[in-house]
């Protein structure tokens, strides 16, 4: 049901917010406090972590203090590429894109160019504990869809220092819905950039094995 698959979805948060801060508390207690050149330092603050890189040049150390920011993939783009990015063309997004630094090829479609301004230039601006969901289907075409909108799907990745350290989300189960994504994304691929990385046979011994049963499924 809905809203036990919610329920765990929010584990899901919990459990990645909790992990860290559990691991540098045994490392702490272990080596206790790190000081000196090239090593690390705990500190308490407020019931949480500070996490400092010493000697640091510059920024600000990463703090792993409860709750941390959830956001929408599409919000982020629009935060770092403008309110009216989804309603410019593709040719308009590239062009965008260069003004910042980031070349994109002119095959690329709208999607691609979206995924490439993430990856590229939005992803390493992610210095504290975020998660980022709500991603597109066909960025993640084995997880469940979000039950207010069909186009995303229910999927965190959790972003720290400018890279993803943890995916999870609720896995598909539905073995016609599956095929027909998969179906989909050959059809959408086929002689843009991201073809080569995608095969063009369907995994039929996976979708059969969907279809004798797959409870609700979902993972870190």
């Amino acid at each position: 049901d809905a809203s036990r698959l919610a329920e765990a979805f929010e584990d899901y948060f919990r459990q990645s917010e909790q992990l860290p801060t559990r691991l540098h508390l045994a490392v702490a207690r272990h080596y206790g406090p790190a000081e000196g050149s090239g090593q690390r330092a705990w500190r308490w603050r407020a019931g949480g972590l500070m996490v400092q890189q010493l000697p640091r040049e510059g920024g600000d150390p990463i703090n792993l203090e409860r709750p941390w920011r959830r956001v929408a993939y599409h919000d982020l783009l629009l935060e770092f590429m403008g309110s009216d990015w989804q309603g410019l063309s593709a040719a308009e997004r590239r062009s965008r894109a260069a003004a910042k630094g980031l070349e994109t090829p002119p095959a690329f479609d709208t999607w691609e160019i979206d995924h490439e301004v993430y990856s590229k230039l939005i992803e390493p601006t992610l210095i504290q504990p975020t998660f980022v969901i709500r991603l597109p289907q066909h960025l993640v075409p084995l997880a469940k869809h979000c039950p207010d909108n069909t186009a995303l799907v229910d999927v965190l990745e959790l972003v720290c220092n400018g890279q993803e350290i943890a995916p999870g989300y609720s896995e598909l189960n539905d073995p016609i819905e599956q095929r027909r994504r998969f179906e989909s994304q050959i059809a959408e691929t086929r002689g843009t950039a991201e073809a080569a990385e995608i095969s063009d046979v369907i995994d039929e011994d996976f979708l059969r094995a969907m279809e004798y049963g797959l409870p609700p499924t979902g993972g870190l």
